[in-house]
């Protein structure tokens, strides 16, 4: 009977949300990983109805509907070529598009002004108090940032000319120029030679950048998303190893696991709480508690394993794979582990708390880290020198110093200088 009770309180679940398209049709990986979670299939359809409201509202240019379809292809495309990269995490990559297609702007502006963006980057050009314009504009390659140009960060003064900001020389520059609904960029690369190619090697069709406005509007609360996870804990708890105890004193064997989660109960461990993504189990003595909680991270079906022992918090995971197998251990991605593991178990921090500088040196550390281990003595000469060259155009070598500043800025904020320390450990291969 409280067997039954378990797994009834387990069960019970919400209805599952649906994708934009039909998932037993389903063919790509992406494709098959969005059927896989209801969180990320309400992403899907969200990102879907943006997208068609997006073309609404661009529908009086042609040309700027023809190249917000371009827009779309592109993400679709990186989306399917790197679903296996772990950089690509793909509820926040969902996230960040349904957001940028939202906040496409359905008003027309009269000149360069204002905020625009793509897939690939973004312009932000604004009145100085000189009585010209200032520009703050870059472009990254979307998933690996294997190439950056510009910085968020810097401002750049410009100049009008014909109605285009300018920025840099005639011979070494760049163009901006209003094209209807679009803002278009080009590289100045001689006297009066222009080249759709932004940053000089981009590649064809990402010169274009669209209107957003700086806030998301209402109409983007037409489908609300579901919780986090909806997929149920019972369906796997059985196939959960003793191995995620390991954690605590004394641990668990395999026979005392199959009679707590058959029973909630057994010689030294109970069940206290339930709920259909969640499991809260105690050890008499010594004490421990581990929480169990059915997730997603990376575009992995997990568990959670959150341990408190005595002082002690630790994180383990285990990831779902085929039916009836046991679940096998896991270790996701640096920069997901950083934000989820906080040092008193406590909620995760969202990547959208942390302070600007915080969150830069944290995608420097990541991608010098990742640059820094593509360095081999094997390698060839003109991949030695591409390495090189991005690991000086990142400043990697200025990452102690970066950090030694954060320090000091932050040096009242305990959970900010916490964050900055475990940068390198979790971020490192």
């Amino acid at each position: 009977m409280k067997r039954l009770v378990l797994l009834a309180a387990l069960v019970a679940s919400p209805a599952v949300a649906a994708p934009s398209f039909d998932c037993n049709k389903a063919r790509s990986k992406a494709e098959k990983a969005i059927c896989a979670s209801p969180e990320v299939s309400s992403l899907d359809s969200a990102v879907a109805d943006a997208y068609r409201l997006a073309l609404s509202r661009l529908e009086a240019d042609a040309n700027a509907v023809a190249r917000l379809k371009i827009d779309q292809k592109a993400f679709v495309t990186y989306r399917d070529k790197f679903i296996d990269n772990e950089n690509l995490v793909l509820p926040d990559f969902l996230a960040r598009r349904r957001d940028f297609l939202l906040s496409i702007d359905p008003t027309a502006r009269g000149s360069v002004e204002g905020h625009w963006k793509s897939f690939w980057g973004e312009t932000r050009i604004r009145s100085s108090n000189r009585g010209d314009l200032d520009i703050s504009h870059w472009m990254s390659e979307p998933v690996l940032r294997s190439w950056n140009c510009g910085d968020p960060q810097e401002t750049t003064p410009g100049r009008l000319e014909r109605g285009a900001l300018v920025t840099g020389s005639k011979d070494d520059g760049m163009r901006f120029e209003r094209k209807n609904r679009l803002l278009i960029m080009s590289i100045l690369s001689a006297p009066d030679v222009e080249t759709g190619a932004s940053c000089g090697f981009i590649g064809k069709n990402t010169d274009a950048m669209f209107p957003v406005m700086s806030a998301q509007p209402i109409v983007a609360e037409q489908k609300p998303i579901p919780p986090t996870s909806e997929k149920r804990l019972a369906n796997v708890l059985p196939r959960l190893p003793a191995a995620a105890f390991d954690n605590t004193t004394d641990g668990i064997d395999e026979t005392e696991l199959k009679q707590l989660i058959a029973t909630g109960a057994s010689a030294n461990w109970t069940l206290k709480s339930i709920s259909t993504q969640k499991v809260v189990i105690s050890a008499r003595r010594p004490f421990s508690e581990v929480h169990l909680t059915r997730t997603t991270m990376d575009g992995t079906d997990l568990i959670q394993a959150l341990t408190f022992n005595e002082k002690a918090v630790s994180y383990s995971y285990w990831a779902v794979g085929a039916a009836s197998a046991p679940l096998t251990s896991h270790t996701p991605r640096g920069l997901r582990r950083l934000l989820n593991e906080t040092q008193d178990g406590s909620d995760a921090i969202p990547l959208s708390d942390i302070p600007a500088p915080i969150r830069n040196y944290i995608e420097k550390t990541e991608q010098c880290l990742h640059w820094e281990g593509e360095v081999s003595d094997d390698g060839a000469s003109a991949r030695k020198q591409q390495i090189a060259s991005t690991l000086k155009k990142l400043d990697c070598a200025g990452r102690q110093r970066d950090e030694k500043t954060l320090m000091v800025q932050f040096k009242d904020q305990e959970r900010w200088l916490t964050l900055i320390s475990r940068t390198n450990q979790f971020l490192a291969p």
